[in-house]
């Protein structure tokens, strides 16, 4: 026996705690009327729980979403049923219209109420609203809005190339290269004398071998300016800068270095044809510089008359000229200047270094066909055998852009910052300092680097566009070629690809489930008049009221159609919201069986613990009292 411990009392005292706390959890469930009052209770449960507590809100909310819904395709479709009755109205009147025992006047008047009749369909398309939402105008048709189309990148050159086309010399003007995507195509075209409509098919054709997706054309059909079009709309599809010594040929205003020609006009009338016989009238000789050539014109009759390039006597002196190794340019002209005069004469352009110089002592047996006089600088003739002379100003190089830079321009490193230029046969290159530049500023940059890379090149203004002009004159000093990323910014028009805009089409979404995506869509078409076709009609002529009944029949037609698809809606809707509500009841249910306390058997466990508690404070008290045996031990 022991007293400085009561392990039994510990022992009952454990045990009552125990069932104290059991009593308690007991009497917390019977109070709330729950299982489950923390996490502690049930863990998992209590997860699982949560989550399908957030489904039967969300399917609460769900049935009143799908309810709203219903209201709306019912005040929808009665919108719907009051634009039918006035379109019968409509069409009874077309047909009294139609008949011919009625007047204009008559028709005028049935007319007038029509247009009363077209009044009210668009106020009852304009005002059937729900909750501010107008309904029948089209804003939830689902029909996507395009506001702009997808365009092509488009080149566009300055340089007017006509119908008779223009010479491919190997480089010279024979090479293109674009980029596009990032990615660098070239095309070299053959040399040759082309047709403007030649010049365009070869090309294409080079464009094709190549498989660049690039078509060229005219700004005028069959010649013109020419022009490169992505054959793929959109932004990806760009040209992004094109260059080449043919794009400065043939895109832009370029000049080649050379003299001013010196000027001789014969003055023999050789309007409308002149016939040139071998020994008889096809020799023509004359001075330049005192120095004596002959040139031999082949047989036969030539037309004077220009007809959409030279006339053939332009064209046989000028092969002429070219055999005997001379830079004469022959055109024959009216004497008052005007194409329209029936005299004719021969004028001859001829090509010298720059000074004065002296052409004269024509003779030959072709003199008195060709130039019996003579005659510079106005028209004062003189008698062949004589001398004039001229003189011969040289002129520069120059390629001008067609990029309007009015506004300056902003320059980017590795965007538009490097210009290369192919100037007397060899490349220079310059790089502009990144900035933005008005157009006197970028002037000023692009001279600074012109002159620091020893171009020998100046810039200027022709009006907005840039013009890089060559230092020296001369037929030897050229500017052959450009590129560089620079070029579509400063030098060559280029209008870049754009993808389309489209608003997307709206249409009434109702969430119909607990969760994203439970979606319900609704599409309710535009019925104002002008969408179902009767906003045009006309009935003041019996052939307009005939046409007008079979408008009106498409628009019963379409507003019924609609009627129907929205009584589908409704259909659906409804059985939606049956489907909802058995949802929610079989999901609460279930839940109810997780997180609802069973009271029957929570209030047999509370009799059962109270009666366990009574007994364990019975027995407390007894075992406190063991201790006090020891002292009758002692008495004794």
């Amino acid at each position: 026996m022991i007293i400085a411990h009561n392990l039994i009392s510990i022992g009952i005292s454990n045990q009552l705690k125990k069932v104290n706390n059991i009593k308690s959890k007991s009497i917390e469930k019977l109070s709330s009327g729950l299982r489950i009052n923390g996490a502690s209770d049930d863990a998992a449960g209590l997860s699982i729980s949560e989550k399908m507590k957030s489904q039967i809100r969300g399917l609460s909310q769900a049935e009143r979403n799908v309810k709203d819904g219903i209201s709306l395709i019912q005040t929808a479709e009665g919108g719907l049923n009051s634009i039918l009755y006035p379109l019968q109205r409509m069409r009874k009147l077309t047909v009294q219209a139609s008949n011919d025992t009625l007047t204009d006047v008559d028709r005028g008047q049935i007319q007038n109420e029509i247009e009363q009749i077209k009044d009210e369909i668009d106020g009852v398309a304009k005002s059937t609203t729900f909750n501010e939402l107008k309904l029948l105008d089209g804003t939830y048709c689902g029909i996507d809005n395009i506001i702009s189309t997808a365009k092509s990148s488009v080149v566009i050159g300055d340089k007017y190339i006509s119908s008779s086309g223009l010479i491919v010399e190997t480089g010279k003007n024979d090479s293109f290269e674009f980029l596009i995507g990032g990615a660098t195509k070239n095309i070299t075209l053959a040399a040759g004398n082309y047709s403007s409509s030649e010049l365009l098919y070869e090309i294409n054709n080079k464009l094709n071998l190549k498989n660049i997706d690039i078509t060229a054309s005219y700004s005028n059909g069959t010649y013109g300016e020419l022009m490169f079009t992505s054959n793929t709309s959109g932004a990806a599809s760009s040209i992004e800068s094109i260059s080449g010594n043919a794009a400065a040929s043939m895109l832009l205003q370029k000049q080649y270095g050379n003299t001013t020609t010196f000027e001789v006009t014969g003055w023999t009338d050789i309007y409308p044809d002149v016939t040139i016989t071998a020994g008889n009238n096809d020799t023509l000789t004359f001075d330049i510089d005192g120095i004596n050539h002959s040139i031999t014109i082949s047989s036969g009759t030539y037309s004077t008359i220009k007809a959409g390039g030279e006339s053939d006597l332009a064209q046989a002196l000028n092969d002429a000229f070219t055999n005997a190794g001379l830079n004469i340019k022959t055109y024959i002209v009216g004497v008052q200047g005007n194409e329209t005069d029936p005299k004719r004469v021969v004028d001859f352009e001829i090509y010298e270094s720059e000074g004065i110089h002296t052409f004269g002592n024509v003779g030959g047996n072709a003199r008195s066909t060709l130039m019996d006089k003579i005659e510079y600088p106005a028209w004062e003739s003189i008698d062949s055998s004589g001398t004039v002379s001229g003189n011969c100003t040289g002129f520069p190089a120059s390629i001008t852009g067609n990029v309007n830079l009015s506004s300056g321009l902003t320059i980017t490193e590795g965007v538009n910052d490097v210009l290369n230029l192919k100037v007397d046969g060899v490349w220079k290159s310059i790089m502009l300092n990144d900035g933005i530049y008005t157009s006197t500023s970028l002037l000023t940059e692009i001279n600074d680097q012109l002159t620091a890379s020893g171009a020998n090149i100046t810039a200027s203004y022709s009006g907005n566009n840039l013009r890089l002009i060559h230092n020296e004159n001369g037929i030897e000093h050229t500017i052959d070629d450009i590129s560089g990323n620079s070029v579509s910014s400063l030098l060559i028009n280029i209008e870049p690809g754009t993808d389309a805009i489209i608003e997307q089409g709206k249409d009434i979404k109702l969430q119909v489930g607990a969760n994203a995506l439970n979606n319900f869509s609704i599409k309710i078409s535009d019925v104002r008049t002008s969408a179902i076709g009767i906003s045009d009609i006309n009935v003041s002529t019996r052939t307009g009221a005939q046409n007008a009944i079979d408008k009106i029949d498409y628009a019963i037609n379409k507003v019924s159609s609609e009627r129907s698809k929205i009584g589908s809606y409704q259909n659906s809707l409804e059985h939606i919201f049956n489907n909802v509500s058995n949802y929610y009841q079989n999901l609460t249910s279930s839940e109810s069986k997780i997180e609802d306390t069973d009271m029957a058997k929570e209030a047999m466990e509370t009799s059962k613990n109270s009666i366990l508690e009574q007994v364990a404070e019975s027995l407390l008290s007894q075992s406190n009292q063991m201790p006090n045996r020891v002292l009758d031990l002692l008495k004794q």
